[in-house]
Formats: structure tokens, C-alpha cells, sequence
């Protein structure tokens, strides 16, 4: 009931409103929930079946089911936790903070970057790869069957841009506080995304009641940035918003 309640918080509202209010046939005619829906069963496949391949879990509907959790706590930022999956490999780090980065879909309660980005990102860059190989050809990036303009694009990779920027800047201030790298990126990423859980000591079982009054209030600001996503921050430093 919680993994279902929590799928439901990382979709978009108004496909969830429109789906009960019978204003479409079915919610996977939406791309962007196709592709939430694909990633969560993805990982989820991949991660148990490494789990029971590596002989670090062995109940198969366990496993399944304990995965599918955790994968859909990280992908909609939840920051539940049924199994300390730190436990279980730098290998399964990695994918879970992949799955904090992009996150839920847009319009939804989730942080990250969203998913509807990563299918512009990825279109937009296949398209780049065309235009490579045909030059002269005329291609554009759609979802859901409509044409994504150029200035949305533009839009998307300054996000993507400012983001990872920022998850770096901010992973260095971190390792000035005592932080270990992979628990400075983790915390960073984690914060900005809005997740809760980091690596190493600000995993699943530890808390950050240990770190300094400053790095409590620059957490704080990160997770306040990341929900309000960069460019509103951002604009209150510009000069001319307070003008209008």
C-alpha cells in the first residue's frame, strides 16, 4: 500500500485528476509516464536479480518486493526505508543516486530534475547524433506528439547545467566539514533532490545530528533551492526582479 501510495505521489496530478475524472482512456498514452513507469521497473529487475545473482538476498518475492520499495522511495523521493541498501555495494549506490537525480514526473510531489528533462535531454541528444550523420535533414523533438520548442530545450539544459553545477559546488563545501567525497556528493545530491539519505554515515540507519550548525543551515538552503528548483532562487539575485 505505502510503494503504491508513494508511485502515486511521483505522478503527475493532473494526469492522476484527469484519470478519475475520465478525461482520458488511460494515463499511458502519457510519454512521461510511460517512461517513470519503465525506469521504476527497470531498476527494480536489475537490482533484484543482482541481489539474488550475487547470493546477497535469496527469497526471490522478498527481494522483489524489497527493492520495489526502495526504488520507488528514491525515484519519487520519498526517503522511506525498509532494508539499510548501503549494505548491498557501491555498485547499488550508484544506481540509487540516479535515480535521485531525475526522479518523479513533472507536476508531482517528487524533487530531482524530473523525468520529463531526462526525455528532452535524451531526444535532444539523439537528434544532435542525426543531424551528424544527415546533415541536411529536418528533425525536431517531440513528446507526447507535440513539438518541444528550441527555447524549452534551451530551458531544459541550462537546468541540467545549473544543477549538476551546483551538486558540485555544493559537494565541495561539504567535503570542507569533515565529509568523506562519496558522502559529500551523495548528501548534496541527495539534498538538492530532496531525498533524505546520503552515503556512508547519513545513510539509511545514521542521522545528521553529528554535522556542524552551518552545514545543518546549508542543507537546509540546498533543499529549499532544489524544491523550488534553481531558477526562482536564482532570480531573486537579479537585480531587475525586484524592479518589476
Amino acid at each position: 500500500v505505502i510503494t503504491l501510495l508513494m508511485f502515486f505521489g511521483g505522478t503527475n496530478f493532473l494526469l492522476i485528476s484527469a484519470l478519475f475524472a475520465k478525461l482520458t482512456p488511460s494515463i499511458f498514452k502519457d510519454e512521461e509516464f510511460r517512461w517513470y513507469v519503465s525506469i521504476i521497473l527497470v531498476f527494480t529487475v536489475v537490482i533484484s536479480v543482482a541481489l539474488l545473482a550475487t547470493g546477497q538476498k535469496s527469497h526471490i518475492e522478498k527481494t522483489f518486493r524489497t527493492v520495489l520499495f526502495q526504488v520507488v522511495a528514491a525515484i519519487t523521493t520519498t526517503g522511506f526505508a525498509t532494508d539499510n541498501f548501503l549494505s548491498w555495494g557501491p555498485f547499488y549506490w550508484m544506481l540509487f543516486l540516479v535515480m535521485i537525480l531525475f526522479c518523479g514526473c513533472e507536476g508531482s510531489t517528487s524533487g530531482g530534475m524530473k523525468i520529463s528533462r531526462l526525455i528532452v535531454l535524451s531526444k535532444n541528444s539523439l537528434l544532435v547524433f542525426k543531424r551528424q550523420v544527415h546533415p541536411d535533414a529536418l528533425y525536431m523533438v517531440k513528446m507526447n506528439n507535440k513539438v518541444i520548442s528550441n527555447d524549452t530545450i534551451a530551458k531544459v539544459i541550462a537546468f541540467v547545467f545549473l544543477y549538476l553545477v551546483l551538486t558540485v559546488f555544493s559537494a565541495a563545501v561539504l567535503s570542507l566539514t569533515g565529509m568523506t567525497f562519496d558522502e559529500s556528493i551523495s548528501v548534496a545530491l541527495s539534498s538538492i533532490s530532496n531525498y533524505g539519505f546520503g552515503l556512508g554515515s547519513y545513510g539509511p540507519v545514521g542521522t545528521f545530528e553529528s554535522t556542524t550548525e552551518f552545514t545543518k543551515y546549508f542543507l537546509s538552503f540546498l533543499m529549499l533551492v532544489g524544491r523550488l528548483e534553481i531558477f526562482t532562487v536564482l532570480s531573486l539575485f537579479v537585480p531587475g526582479f525586484w524592479k518589476r
